[in-house]
């Protein structure tokens, strides 16, 4: 299944920059299990939106627009912080094949909004062609 615009909700608050830095202080290897822990948060995210089935970009959409709502619990994080994720969520999607990889071929332009949800943090991401955006 191929779809011209994708939109996949991860409905967890995932790690931030200094949240990641600061286990990253402590043990690389904790920090690597926690990268892997992320990547399998938007794994499944992926697999549960499309319940199960095998979605992938066609080749014909690429370069992509990758826009980030990231709906956050409080102000207290930066911004650039919190888009730390997006590496993790990019490697979610090309680990379970929904992207073919994560490079400046593949994905060339990104936007991000934030909105603050105290009751459901969550990230909404949105993949649609380039062309589309300009």
């Amino acid at each position: 299944m191929s779809i011209e615009i994708l939109v996949i909700p991860i409905n967890e608050q995932l790690i931030c920059y200094n949240e990641y830095e600061a286990i990253n202080r402590r043990n690389k290897y904790a920090a690597n299990s926690k990268k892997k822990d992320m990547i399998q948060v938007v794994c499944d995210a992926v697999f549960e939106h499309f319940k199960g089935k095998s979605v992938s970009v066609k080749e014909e959409f690429y370069p992509l627009h990758v826009h980030f709502d990231w709906f956050v619990s409080s102000r207290r994080r930066d911004t650039d912080n919190i888009r730390f994720s997006a590496k993790f969520i990019l490697d979610g999607f090309q680990v379970c094949g929904l992207i073919k990889n994560d490079n400046l071929t593949c994905i060339n332009m990104t936007s991000d909004t934030y909105t603050i949800d105290k009751e459901h943090p969550r990230v909404i991401v949105t993949l649609k062609p380039s062309h589309l955006t300009l």
